[in-house]
């Protein structure tokens, strides 16, 4: 799976549309990330397609699993 994702920093949070291609079909849809210090908590929780995007139902219901740490580029 191939992809990139565009968005915006507010604070801690950012919040973006991740396009990609899987299986020969391109599919959208919004991550939030939340930044603590050198790491990155990723957000899961319940999503919806809205125009061709899946978007999270209620964002103040996500849960941000495990510390995701820095690592250095290869």
């Amino acid at each position: 799976m191939k992809g990139y994702f565009q968005g915006s920093i507010d604070d801690s949070l950012v919040t973006a549309v991740y396009s990609y291609t899987a299986e020969g079909k391109t599919q959208k849809q919004e991550v939030l990330f939340k930044v603590e210090g050198k790491s990155l908590r990723v957000a899961t929780g319940e999503m919806e397609e809205s125009e061709g995007v899946y978007l999270f139902k209620d964002k103040s219901r996500v849960i941000y699993g495990e510390a995701i740490p820095e690592v250095a580029c290869k």
